[in-house]
């Protein structure tokens, strides 16, 4: 045999077994590594005994073959990788199953009541599907339904993990929530965990434990009644436990017995914390004659002694009454329009005036309440308040209009002065005032007309469009009668100027008639001034005194005589 055969002797029979190692064991060094197998080796090993019954001497025969083993070694050429899953805060999801990503989760943090996100990412092939195992955990109780496992679809190397909360109306601390991947439960691994392995969202509480109390300052008249509610802001809770049942009470007190509250407490319990509750305030009828005021307080405290309360701490404004007394005469009011006409487009001014009697505390400042009403729609932004002057007598306050290129009715514009059982004033005659707002936007109308001797101005209230120039044969002048040629035609901002043929006289009557035609006068929004038939026009053409001394003109026989005193008895 070579190195490469090896034969044993078994026993004192002389069987002889013979091994064949693989050519790639042989020769191998001591101290080297073994190498991993490349590709399949098969290993043979016979045992053969000789056969001492043969009649040929020395020759052998294989009589029987014991024993043949084949040991096939089957190690792919390659070995298949585990995929490694980490996971992260944040992502891109439909958090309303909307099949939009209108709401989503892209960070570390979301409000209660919208999803939290986490994307998980693989490595290694994405032909087939995966499913990993998570578990969810928070600091707090937001969490609703948290899922146990996500799945990669085929061809993704991500997943998405949502996390749903619930919207609850308790003040409580933000939530912190961790998604955490979790090994695979499978016999034969699926995936290996990597790192990171978990992730945290924290989900933000938006609800704040208080008391809103509204209003917070009243003003009564002696003997009149107002009202204000109370109510809580987030659900009440005892223990830190929402299921408990928890019940806060609102003590009510005031400062003065002039002001009186009922009831005088407030319970609001877990299911009707958030139903506001009403306090009637009453301001007691006295005979003195000063003024009085009150502060009403408000302690909250939670009734479910011993255990804590999160409204223990609570604190609620308070609610300030001021209470003019009603035995002094209280001021008169009155209301009237001042200043010029309005037209559309300018203010509507009116003066609200306060009488007697002006001592005591009714010299300080008075705010009266008003009232708009209005026939047309030409009203812009009104005041609900003017307020007389420390020590004074009148207010003033104008109204704007607006000014438009609408043609519209004129529109009455009425402001009242207002009062209730708490104003600190009373009303008297006059109670309203009214304003016609004039609209400016209808055909151009003539305000006036004058002639002075060749010249003749037609005005009117608006201006005209200088581009519309009525032909001069639309105009008939006349003066005593007589028609008078017009020769030619100008417009000038609001003013339309006539030019006569022949002068007018001091003196004379003069008319006009005008027929609009193609060019007809009108305004800058095409609104055609009206036809006028016998318009009288104001002669303004002045008359002079002749002082020319008389001249002879001409003597056709001029006769002389000498007549004296005697003569002149004689003849008588």
């Amino acid at each position: 045999m070579d190195d490469s055969t090896k034969s044993l002797t078994a026993g004192a029979r002389g069987e002889t077994a013979i091994m064949r190692p693989a050519p790639h064991l042989t020769h191998l060094p001591r101290n080297e590594s073994r190498p991993a197998p490349r590709r399949p080796r098969c290993v043979a090993l016979a045992w053969a005994a000789p056969d001492r019954s043969a009649a040929r001497p020395g020759r052998l025969a294989l009589s029987a073959l014991l024993l043949l083993v084949a040991v096939a070694f089957a190690v792919p050429a390659q070995a298949q990788t585990t995929p490694v899953i980490t996971i992260a805060a944040g992502g891109t999801f439909d958090d309303q199953g909307d099949g939009t990503n209108s709401n989503v989760t892209t960070g570390s943090s979301v409000t209660e009541g919208r999803a939290a996100g986490f994307t998980l990412s693989r490595t290694g092939s994405t032909t087939a599907t995966l499913t990993v195992n998570v578990s969810v955990t928070e600091t707090g109780r937001v969490v609703f339904r948290p899922p146990s496992s996500v799945t990669f679809a085929v061809g993704a190397s991500t997943a998405t993990l949502i996390v749903r909360t619930a919207f609850d109306s308790v003040d409580a601390a933000d939530s912190v929530v961790t998604a955490t991947v979790t090994a695979s439960t499978a016999s034969t691994a699926t995936y290996t965990v990597g790192t990171p392995a978990s992730a945290t969202v924290t989900v933000l509480d938006d609800d704040t434990r208080g008391v809103t109390v509204s209003p917070t300052a009243l003003t009564l008249i002696e003997g009149a009644t107002g009202i204000y509610t109370v109510v809580l802001d987030s659900a009440p809770i005892v223990n830190d436990n929402p299921t408990d049942f928890a019940r806060v009470r609102v003590t009510l007190s005031s400062s003065n017995r002039a002001v009186t509250v009922s009831p005088a407490t407030l319970l609001f319990l877990t299911r009707t914390w958030a139903t506001p509750q009403t306090v009637t305030v009453t301001a007691v009828q006295d005979t003195d004659a000063d003024d009085d005021s009150a502060t009403i307080s408000h302690t909250v405290r939670h009734v479910n002694t011993p255990f804590a309360g999160d409204y223990d701490s609570v604190t609620a404004a308070d609610v300030t009454v001021t209470v003019p007394d009603d035995d002094k005469a209280l001021p008169v009011v009155t209301i009237e329009p001042w200043g010029s006409p309005p037209t559309e487009g300018r203010n509507a001014a009116f003066r609200v005036s306060r009488g007697v009697p002006r001592t005591g505390s009714w010299r300080e400042a008075l705010t009266v309440q008003l009232r708009f009403t209005e026939t047309g729609r030409m009203l812009g932004t009104v005041p609900t308040s003017v307020t007389i002057p420390w020590r004074g007598s009148y207010g003033h306050f104008e109204v704007p209009t607006l000014d438009d290129t609408v043609e519209e009715t004129d529109s009455v514009v009425t402001a009242t002065v207002i009062a209730d059982t708490a104003s600190p004033y009373r009303v008297e005659t006059p109670s309203f005032a009214m304003w016609t707002v004039l609209d400016n936007d209808g055909p151009p109308a003539i305000t006036g007309a004058a002639v002075n001797g060749s010249t003749l101005i037609l005005t009117y209230g608006k201006a005209l469009d200088g581009a519309s120039v009525p032909a001069a044969g639309a105009f008939v002048v006349t003066a005593d009668g007589s028609a008078i040629t017009v020769t030619g035609v100008s417009i000038t901002g609001s003013t339309v100027t006539l030019t006569l043929a022949t002068a007018v006289e001091a003196g004379q009557t003069v008319t006009l008639a005008y027929t609009p035609g193609a060019n007809p006068i009108q305004d800058a929004a095409g609104n055609d001034a009206a036809l006028l038939s016998r318009q009288t026009v104001t002669n303004n053409t002045g008359g002079t005194t002749d002082v020319t001394p008389p001249t002879l003109s001409g003597v056709t026989q001029l006769f002389f005589c000498n007549l004296t005193e005697s003569d002149l008895k004689q003849d008588s």
